[in-house]
């Protein structure tokens, strides 16, 4: 028969596992037996807890080599003492930069946009007689609080600029500020000019002409509006497309509209040979619109030169070759002859083809920056439904590497330019690192709140059923 397990062949195979006042007793095979069999549910009892533990630790360790975590860290008294007394001008950098800063930032969102939207119809219905004449103080009125609001917006933004890691000189030559500082500039030079007394001289009437650049008021709205924003990332993005669309677009003008130009001159009659009775008669025919151009007797209606009525010169045919590129066709001129007709056909063709190929990249630039602002919000959101008082979420790096590795001056390119790429590369994957971990708090935090309501529905259940008892 086989020997159980605690035989004394198993406890002498073990007997230097066992504990110390074990192994001092007899030789009573049953003792040492029954030892050895305690000693062994010791070891293996927790055998499964411990595996369990173990395989949940080897879960939340990251792979692969890191050098930040994403931790949730409590502000500190001192912190939060410094973010309630910063400067005057950080916080009116935020609340003119940032409108998602605070509420007073959105206010002052709220009433420059206001502002924009009521210069711009002020600026429209001015140009009708009828409201002129009935409303000219509302109209000055609103004229003149609107450019003091954009005149202190612009003075505010300069004069904090620097907290925005933007010197005055890039701020003022910014083009969006300039189009700014364009938008109330006329307003006081007008002013100057009226009170030095040339009210009525050729300069201001000419300088008159200058508050057209009013209209530039409507960009402003670009700083607000998301749509806007996409549209000039996208056309940025897109900037090589666009210029070989120009490119490709002036190049077919010149070469069409010098084709249709000689190919009409074809049709046009030698003048010379035409006797003065016949001028006379070509002439007649050419005023009358039922001939459309053409006269019946000698051919195609053209200029004392040689050239056609509706082109007179190749300059005067590019018009007509870009609007048929373009798929407009406004009709006003047209080709008379066939040959003409037939570099109109191959025009139409030709821009379709020109036109679409840019077109299309263009369009998937644009896809790609609407992806990744969709993917800005969707964090945002995230962060903003994780935030809890107290606490913020943010990225802890252990060694600073990405701000290191920026921080490199190296003179050769190559080496430059696959630094940079590493440190993007780096951040890319601690952004998506960030993402996973935002994602599986809040999944926790969910199941916790699910958790915790599940257990008072049962409770709440469980004295209801007790009362009724």
């Amino acid at each position: 028969s086989q020997r159980p397990e605690g035989s004394p062949m198993f406890v002498r195979r073990h007997r230097n596992q066992l504990p110390a006042n074990s192994q001092g007793r007899g030789d009573d095979w049953e003792s040492r037996a029954h030892q050895a069999a305690l000693y062994i549910q010791a070891i293996w009892r927790g055998c499964r807890e411990r595996k369990s533990v173990r395989r949940i630790r080897s879960r939340h360790r990251p792979f692969g080599f890191y050098t930040h975590t994403l931790s949730l860290t409590y502000i500190s008294e001192k912190t939060a003492t410094e973010i309630a007394n910063r400067t005057l001008r950080k916080q009116l950098y935020l609340l003119m930069e940032e409108p998602s800063s605070s509420p007073a930032a959105q206010a002052v969102s709220l009433v420059l946009i206001t502002s924009i939207a009521l210069s711009i119809v002020g600026f429209i219905v001015e140009t009708v007689p009828e409201i002129a004449r009935s409303a000219p103080e509302v109209l000055n009125i609103v004229e003149v609080a609107c450019t003091v609001i954009f005149t202190a917006e612009y003075l505010t933004r300069l004069a904090v600029c620097e907290k925005g890691d933007m010197s005055r000189r890039q701020f003022l030559l910014a083009p969006l500020n300039i189009l700014d500082l364009m938008a109330f500039l006329p307003f006081y030079v007008e002013v100057i000019l009226h009170e030095a007394g040339l009210g009525n001289t050729p300069l201001l009437r000419a300088f008159r002409l200058v508050r057209l650049v009013r209209v530039t008021r409507v960009f402003k709205l670009g700083r607000y509006a998301a749509g806007m924003q996409l549209t000039a990332k996208a056309l940025a993005a897109s900037w090589q497309a666009i210029s070989v669309l120009i490119f490709l677009l002036m190049m077919g003008a010149v070469l069409f509209s010098s084709a249709l130009y000689y190919l009409e001159k074809l049709s046009c009659p030698m003048f010379k040979e035409l006797t003065k009775a016949d001028l006379i008669r070509y002439d007649q025919e050419c005023a009358d619109p039922f001939n459309r151009g053409v006269s019946p007797s000698f051919g195609l209606c053209c200029t004392q030169e040689g050239a056609p009525n509706d082109f007179p010169s190749i300059v005067a045919a590019t018009w007509w070759s870009i609007v048929t590129m373009t798929s407009v066709g406004y009709g006003e001129v047209h080709p008379r002859t066939t040959l003409g007709k037939c570099v109109g056909f191959v025009v139409m063709l030709v821009g379709m083809v020109v036109i679409a190929l840019p077109v299309a990249i263009v369009g998937q630039k644009f896809q790609d920056v609407y992806e990744g602002h969709h993917v800005e919000m969707s964090k945002s959101a995230a962060a903003a439904r994780m935030q809890q008082p107290g606490k913020v979420w943010t990225l802890v790096p252990a060694s600073g590497l990405v701000q290191k590795l920026e921080d490199l001056q190296l003179k050769d390119r190559q080496l430059a330019l696959a630094v940079k790429n590493l440190s993007s590369g780096l951040c890319e994957v601690w952004e998506q690192r960030e993402q996973l971990m935002r994602e599986r708090r809040s999944e926790f935090e969910r199941q916790v709140t699910v958790s915790t309501k599940l257990s008072k529905l049962l409770v709440g259940v469980d004295q209801q059923l007790n009362r009724t008892l």
